[in-house]
């Protein structure tokens, strides 16, 4: 709660400052809405994510925030248990993120992250093959990038684990 007021206060003195700072209004509007997010309050966490995503749009070079974005406005709609709107919103952060991991901006980490969240939507719709695809996807990605130890191939592994039991 403590935390969330600092962050309100940062947003509210940012969105006055003007176009040229849109950058630190959409970390700050990113973090209230985390905030919201993890409290349960996705009816307000929704529409600050919105309102990143329309200012990280306009802004030159901010696929990352975009992908980021994406990712936690997909989170939003699982939580709500909106299955399509959050498949539509995790395949549409993934795109941007392979491409912003191809210019090398973003680590393997994240991108393996994004394909365990599809992996994991999927399997909660019922759709094993693209669940497993998914999962083998990003796992592999980590191991080729000398990643076997990292934290997402563990949820990696559970996916592909709970897919092999379910079938």
């Amino acid at each position: 709660p403590a935390a969330l007021t600092h962050f309100e206060d940062a947003a509210s003195v940012r969105r006055g400052l003007g176009p040229d700072e849109e950058d630190l209004l959409s970390l700050s509007l990113q973090a209230v809405a985390a905030c919201h997010r993890r409290q349960g309050n996705l009816e307000v966490a929704l529409p600050l994510y919105h309102e990143v995503y329309e200012l990280a749009r306009g802004m030159p070079g901010a696929q990352r925030v975009v992908a980021s974005v994406r990712n936690s406005l997909a989170l939003c709609y699982m939580d709500l248990g909106d299955l399509a709107e959050s498949i539509a919103l995790f395949e549409a952060a993934l795109g941007s993120a392979i491409d912003e991991y191809e210019q090398g901006h973003f680590n393997a980490g994240f991108l393996a992250r994004s394909y365990s969240n599809l992996g994991f939507i999927y399997l909660e719709h019922g759709d094993l093959a693209h669940a497993l695809e998914n999962a083998d996807t990003g796992s592999e990605m980590l191991r080729e990038a000398g990643l076997e130890e990292h934290r997402e191939m563990m949820k990696l592994h559970t996916l592909q684990a709970m897919i092999a039991w379910v079938r």
